[in-house]
């Protein structure tokens, strides 16, 4: 009975979603919950295939995390295209169906971090895995003889531009991608402690959660 009651509210909240889309004619947006969604121009994918297929299987606690996602249309910096700011996420809309919803979900983890840090870093475990294999990439790294920065740098969960230049231009994704396997999930996962959650969340909803087996924490805090 409540898998019935489960799937007939799933079924109201697509049928809700539709009715608000085609309601809004596009241009005006919709509210979904508490969320505004807004195009600031013509869509350049299929908005009713989207709200229905992605849009409205993302949980309310993870979608109410932000007040507005806006689509394409931005009078703002560059640099705020695709990121989450102030509650808001600025996302393009040239791009494929699936892509976009990755784009969503990645921005959608971050402003989840911002509402839940204790319950998704308090008890210290995600990170004790993440250093964890932080220290088995270091190692692997000096045996197979690339170039490497002071073992600090992997020792640090934050955000650091020289760790992520180093990823990206002195070993560049290719190499790296050969030397996570079988400890991170993703190349850009080992950027820093919140990419690593962030780019776990959205592996779950792109239903690739099969790279995670071997990230037994953070399977279970991206369980949302």
């Amino acid at each position: 009975m409540m898998l019935i009651a489960l799937r007939k509210t799933m079924d109201n909240r697509q049928q809700y979603i539709k009715n608000q889309s085609e309601k809004a004619k596009i241009k005006n947006g919709f509210n979904v919950g508490s969320v505004n969604i807004l195009f600031g121009e013509e869509p350049h994918f299929n908005v009713d295939s989207f709200v229905q297929n992605k849009l409205s299987k993302i949980p309310e606690d993870l979608l109410n995390c932000v007040n507005k996602i806006i689509f394409g249309g931005f009078y703002l910096d560059g640099s705020y295209v695709g990121k989450s700011v102030n509650d808001i996420i600025f996302l393009s809309n040239k791009t494929d169906e699936d892509s976009l919803f990755s784009d969503l979900i990645h921005e959608l983890a971050h402003a989840y971090i911002r509402k839940n840090y204790e319950k998704v870093f308090g008890d210290g475990r995600l990170q004790k895995e993440f250093l964890s294999k932080r220290n088995k990439l270091y190692h692997k790294m000096r045996s197979t003889g690339v170039p490497l920065l002071p073992h600090p740098f992997y020792e640090n969960p934050r955000f650091d531009d020289k760790f992520d230049k180093y990823l990206d231009k002195s070993i560049g994704y290719d190499t790296l991608s050969q030397l996570i396997s079988g400890i991170f999930p993703t190349c850009y996962s080992v950027t820093s402690l919140e990419e690593y959650f962030c780019v776990g969340l959205d592996s779950v909803f792109s239903g690739r959660e099969k790279i995670l087996e071997d990230c037994p924490v953070l399977m279970e805090k991206v369980s949302i």
